[in-house]
């Protein structure tokens, strides 16, 4: 998608050949280190990792054109679950920010098998600080951009479109207002299944609640209001 002289890109997950692809597709050229377009610049939704199998090939070529100007960045749900994955919490002793269960080892595991098993530390390192420079949103002459809603009053909660360190433990703890604005603004609108109903998402993992078009004016059923399934 192209708008205002910006290329739309979202959520790559770990698709390096598809990415390379597109950009060339799209008259972008490798010059001087990363892809430009002599009249347009990208912007990226997020969801750079997870599930895909060339996490650092993506990354590699996303943030060198972040760094030459040659794109611009938001953050999605998982550069943000990365962040947390990686993150030590500082009011609980040896744990984590986001738990490493099972289930959220599976969701990340593509990343793990290419970053945390490797001898780079500070590639890791340089990749969290990457994540952590990217704004939940940008508003730019006439398009605003988000991952998943743009929800005025979440991000006047916020009131700041960058993650700090305290922001970020305030966001990974249910109940206050910080997790509930990240919850929106990085996943979208959510409405709970009635009487108890489950669903299996595309993973096998159990849900209790869809995302719905939040865009959609006109009051409707909510099986009217479906929206892909992207967790």
């Amino acid at each position: 998608m192209s708008v205002n002289g910006y290329d739309i890109i979202g959520d790559i997950h770990g698709h390096a050949d598809a990415l390379e692809a597109l950009l060339v597709k799209m008259d972008y050229r490798f010059i001087g280190g990363c892809y430009r377009h002599p009249d347009r610049v990208v912007i990226f939704l997020g969801d750079f990792i997870d599930r895909g199998p060339k996490q650092r090939r993506v990354l590699n070529t996303v943030m060198p054109m972040v760094k030459c100007g040659g794109s611009k960045a938001v953050m999605g749900n998982h550069e943000f679950n990365a962040l947390a994955f990686h993150t030590l919490d500082p009011t609980a002793k040896g744990q984590w920010l986001r738990a490493r269960t099972d289930k959220n080892i599976s969701q990340h595991i593509a990343f793990l098998n290419e970053y945390v098993h490797s001898d780079k530390k500070e590639e890791l390192e340089s990749v969290m600080d990457f994540f952590l420079s990217l704004p939940i949103w940008l508003e730019l002459d006439g398009i605003r951009v988000v991952h998943a809603c743009w929800e005025q009053n979440h991000i006047n909660t916020l009131g700041t479109a960058y993650l700090t360190p305290q922001i970020l433990v305030k966001a990974t703890t249910k109940g206050t207002v910080e997790y509930n604005a990240i919850e929106t603004l990085l996943k979208g609108v959510e409405h709970t299944l009635p009487d108890g109903k489950t669903f299996e998402d595309k993973d096998g993992n159990p849900r209790n609640a869809v995302r719905v078009k939040w865009w959609v004016g006109q009051d409707s059923k909510l099986s009217d209001l479906p929206c892909p399934l992207a967790f």
